[in-house]
This record gives C-alpha cells, structure tokens and sequence, in this order.
C-alpha cells in the first residue's frame, strides 16, 4: 500500500494512502508518552512512534506519528510530524502526491481547492500553507509552517 498506490479506483478510504495501519494501532511499535490525560470527562493517551532513517518516514515525509485514543470510544487522532523538514523540489513532490491523494478521498478542501497547484508550491515557500477537510467523516488537516514544520492530522471517527 502507501502513498503512491492508487490502483484501485473505488477505493475512497484516506487509510490506503499510508503504510500505517490504522486500524491496529497503536501497537507494540509506538510508546505511551507520560500518563493518560483528562480532557472533557475523557481519559486520553497519547502513543508515538518516531523514524530515524528518511526511507521509513510516513508518505516519505513525517518522521514522527501521535496517536491519540480516548477511554469508552473507538475515535483516535492521527497526528503525523516533521518539525525540521527542509523544504526542497522532493518534499514539494511528496507534498503534492498526499495533497491530490487527499484530494482523490475527499475532493475539494474547505476553501474550494482541488488538486495541488502552484498556489500551494508560493504559499509553501512564502512558509505558510494549509488545506483542511474538516466536514468529512474522518477529518484531515495538512499544513506547513516554517516555524514548526510539517503536520497532518487526521480525526478517526468511526
């Protein structure tokens, strides 16, 4: 599976365009970080999981995954990382293949835009951009800021 296997057409779930597996995790690959927290009446726990080498970054971007559960429900939020991303012609590439698979899963994002465009490569460089799907089922959220990176989230709720 991953990012770049959009063979099968009818398939519409954002879970295939990732390595992860999100329905069985977090697993013995990821580690509780500190104690459980309340938020709302809800105990939650946060479980990570960080690469070291490029080759195993998520999408080939993200080089730390957050796992959020919350005690009683089956929801978790999916918080893919990469605070010191250099931004390069690769990083625009790999950004651009999640952005139009995000795309192919939901369509346009909460401000009307389709597929990645040179709009998003100018926001990239001016070092802020952002693409929200927030009224779906599984919510997403994929944003870059110079100051603290690379990051997407993805609410599971089902």
């Amino acid at each position: 599976m991953g990012i770049f296997d959009f063979n099968k057409s009818s398939e519409k779930s954002l879970k295939t365009l990732f390595e992860l597996d999100f329905d069985n995790s977090p697993n013995a690959e990821f580690y509780e970080q500190g104690e459980p927290t309340e938020f709302d009446g809800q105990t939650v726990r946060t479980f990570s999981k960080s690469f070291i080498e490029e080759y195993e970054f998520e999408c080939g971007l993200f080089d730390v995954i957050d796992i959020k559960t919350f005690e009683g429900l089956p929801n978790k939020n999916f918080i893919f990382t990469n605070e010191a991303i250099a931004i390069g012609q690769e990083e625009i590439d790999l950004i651009q293949k999640l952005t139009n698979g995000i795309h192919s899963c939901y369509g346009k994002d909460d401000d009307g835009n389709k597929s990645f465009s040179q709009k998003d490569i100018e926001d990239i460089e001016f070092g802020y951009w952002h693409r929200n799907w927030s009224d779906r089922k599984n919510p997403a959220m994929l944003n870059f800021d110079s100051e603290t990176g690379l990051a997407l989230t993805i609410w599971i709720t089902e």
